[in-house]
């Protein structure tokens, strides 16, 4: 307790109190003329939130309806954003996230720790659960929301979560048409259109497809992807409104799963980024079917009523040869041992949603209470078929052909020559249930409270047979079950002392359920759910007439009982270990607006020490230690600079209007997950740049981007020893060119 006040007194207040204090006083010492120029100001302001300042959450019944009222970091991606980056996957944006940076697949480090946290629209239930990553393709904007949230939205990762909000039908007929080019062989399209079906413009639709197919910068690959959304809204009355929601995600990774490459303890590659341990027949491919319906009525001014429900229809099928690890050879020849792995996960989700949201006084106070509840199920089963690598002593049949680190020679490795010698089967189900309730109470014009609590019950059972068939073995089958209950909180409080300012306090905890399959087999006892708990102070300024906007922040997370992946040389699969307790402590900066009116940007800088501080006492995560891929510093920026119409050509009197886009991050170095017997690996650190350019006549767009500019090597995580770590994606050139109607 005295390190964190320490922390807290000696380093965080202070900044916070001088940001605050310089632009308090600077608030006050406007003249009469800064006033008016203010307010003369305020079209530049509508203009910026076109672009990449963002101010509203969609979740209106958790959050007040203003960013600068919430206490907690949260930031908002536009749809502008992810159209001038041409972001697809949602790795596109970790760099304009603070203390976000990728860990592997859709897992991400997120205020030093990973996780995998995700809601569409408020619910749960995501598509690409397990090894595939979110499009964005019908994503309006994404939203961040830092720090646990338990309280609010259920067990999850101490470090926050993301909100995909999706995009809804328009209120006047409209849509486009996309083609796509570029480097990989790259090529694809999509469409979109919406608008009202009848007269009274009560009815509105909205259908929209996007397909892409390209080859990657790693050996023997291709990925194809197609995404079909239908939406049906009704809008009866200004106080009604109800959607239904279909979407469609086909995925198609030829060459896939891909692991990473080979590196030696300094985080040098060992050979080219584009190794891949997979051959030309191996494949990763999704299908998946989600269904949506909300319904949001307005009783009166003060109550208001808000019901949710999802479902999700997934299968997964992958076959991939998975790397045990280099060797050398008799010759002194570098190789690397695989494993073959056929495996078939299917998997549905439900959730379901109800809340309430009522506005009264009380005595001189003002109040919105939130009431809800939430039931979340997951139904999964898998297949797992594995083939052993060349180290373990079995006949030839069972064997995989190992393949050379250098000049790799494929298509010696076939699955119709050799047989699998284990056969895993997992049929589980997962329950989990919640009510909650918050108040935000308004003290003052100034000064606002926050007090919210959830309790959420969750069980799981799992079935595991296993089965040796190199001797025709079937084990005893395995039952696990594992359940816990939890009550998590959330207070905040906000204090603006000028109308451009606010600071706030916040104080919240969360939990992560475990579940049976942490469990050993051989002694089958549930552990302990992870526990996190937040404290964070920061504030949030608007300068230079609204146009700008910044929040600073400060926190410290503490997250106990933690299972952490482990290696254990010579023997098949991952280990988990429970460990008792990491710290993680940072400072984030982040900034959005327009510096003039043709000029926007966003940047931020995340400051963040994660480190155990209670390990597991066996010589691995001891106290001290790294917490892995949890990089000190990270750097991100983004701007579009219009060239103004004095400078542009014209067409046929429309003007042909053109803006350049500059960018880059930063992240620096980061540790792998530690191995028995072996140094930890670091990654190395990186930085690299994009560009883009966007030209507009009349209703046709083109646009290209260029990402890492300069052609930089470098791994955007680490990872096992034996399965190397990720590289980052070589130079990328992507073209679009856009008919809007």
């Amino acid at each position: 307790m005295g390190m964190r006040r320490a922390f807290l007194s000696s380093t965080i207040i202070p900044s916070i109190a001088f940001l605050s204090g310089l632009v308090s006083g600077a608030a006050f010492a406007q003249s009469d003329d800064d006033e008016k120029q203010s307010v003369d100001e305020i079209v530049v302001t509508g203009r910026a939130q076109e672009y990449y300042l963002e101010s509203s959450p969609s979740l209106g019944n958790k959050f007040p309806a203003n960013v600068r009222e919430i206490p907690q970091s949260i930031q908002i991606l536009s749809e502008q954003l992810i159209k001038d980056q041409a972001a697809v996957e949602i790795t596109d944006l970790y760099r304009n996230i603070s203390s976000v940076s990728i860990f592997s697949y859709s897992g991400v480090t997120f205020r030093g720790f990973r996780q995998d946290e995700i809601r569409y629209d408020g619910l749960l239930g995501d598509p690409f659960a397990g090894l595939t990553v979110p499009l964005l393709f019908d994503i309006e904007q994404v939203e961040v929301i830092k720090g646990p949230s338990g309280a609010l939205f259920g067990g999850g990762e101490p470090g926050g979560l993301i909100n995909y909000v999706t995009k809804r039908p328009s209120d006047t007929l409209s849509g486009y048409a996309t083609g796509v080019v570029g480097n990989f062989n790259l090529f694809g399209g999509r469409a979109d259109i919406s608008g009202p079906i009848d007269k009274n413009e009560q009815f509105f639709f909205r259908l929209a497809g996007a397909y892409e197919n390209a080859d990657t910068f790693r050996f023997n690959t291709n990925a194809e992807d197609i995404i079909v959304a239908a939406d049906f809204e009704w809008r009866p009355s200004a106080a009604t409104n109800a959607l239904l929601r279909f979407d469609y995600v086909e995925k198609d990774f030829q060459g896939a799963r891909l692991r990473g490459v080979p590196v030696d303890d300094d985080g040098n590659f060992l050979t080219d980024i584009g190794f891949n341990t997979n051959e030309e027949t191996d494949f990763l491919r999704l299908s998946a079917a989600a269904f949506t319906f909300s319904l949001d009525h307005r009783f009166s001014d003060n109550f208001s009523v808000t019901v949710g429900a999802r479902y999700v229809d997934s299968d997964e099928a992958q076959e991939y040869h998975e790397p045990r690890g280099v060797f050398t050879n008799e010759n002194g020849i570098d190789f690397v041992r695989r494993e073959f792995r056929d495996q078939e996960r299917g998997n549905t989700q439900f959730s379901v949603l109800a809340e309430t949201v009522t506005n009264f006084e009380l005595a001189t106070t003002r109040h919105t209470l939130l009431f809800g509840g939430e039931y979340f199920r997951v139904d999964g089963d898998n297949v797992n078929l594995t083939s052993a690598d060349s180290s373990n002593n079995l006949p030839l049949n069972f064997i995989v052909p190992d393949v050379a680190l250098i000049n790799p020679v494929y298509g010696l490795s076939n699955p119709d020559n050799f047989d699998p010698f284990l056969r895993q089967a997992f049929d589980g189900i997962f329950d989990q249930y919640a009510i909650y309730l918050q108040d935000q109470i308004e003290i003052t014009d100034q000064l606002t409270i926050s007090l919210g609590g959830r309790y959420e019950s969750y069980t799981e059972e799992l079935t595991t047979e296993t089965s040796i068939l190199t001797v025709n073995l079937d084990l005893p089958e395995v039952f696990a079950t594992d359940g816990d209950d939890a009550f998590t909180i959330r207070t905040g409080i906000v204090y603006r002392p000028v109308e451009t300012v606010s600071t706030y306090f916040n104080y919240s905890t969360g939990f992560v359920p475990q579940g049976a399959f942490t469990q050993d087999v051989n002694n089958p006892r549930p552990v302990d759910p992870e526990r996190g708990r937040l404290l964070e102070v920061g504030t949030k300024i608007d300068l230079v007439g609204d146009t700008i906007y910044a929040q600073l922040a400060a926190y410290q997370i503490n997250k106990t009982d933690i299972i952490v992946l482990t290696s254990v040389p010579g023997e098949i699969g991952d280990s988990f270990v429970q460990i008792g307790e990491a710290r993680s402590r940072g400072i984030e900066l982040d900034i959005v607006g327009d510096i003039t009116t043709d000029l926007t940007f966003t940047l931020n800088y995340a400051f963040n020490e994660t480190i155990i501080i209670d390990g597991d006492g066996a010589g691995l995560n001891t106290a001290g230690d790294e917490f892995v891929n949890a990089p000190d510093h990270q750097f991100g920026f983004w701007t579009r600079y219009n060239i103004p119409e004095a400078f542009s050509p014209s067409i046929g009197g429309d003007f042909v209007r053109t803006a350049v886009s500059f960018g880059g991050e930063y992240v620096s170095e980061r540790v792998a997950f530690q191995e028995a017997n072996f140094p930890v690996q670091r990654a190395r650190p990186y930085a690299i740049f994009d560009a883009a350019l966007i030209t507009e006549w009349k209703n046709l767009q083109f646009q290209i981007n260029a990402r890492n500019l300069f052609d930089k090597v470098y791994a955007q995580s680490g990872f096992l020893r034996r399965t190397g770590h990720f590289p980052g994606e070589p130079r990328t050139i992507r073209a679009e060119i856009t008919a809007r109607f």
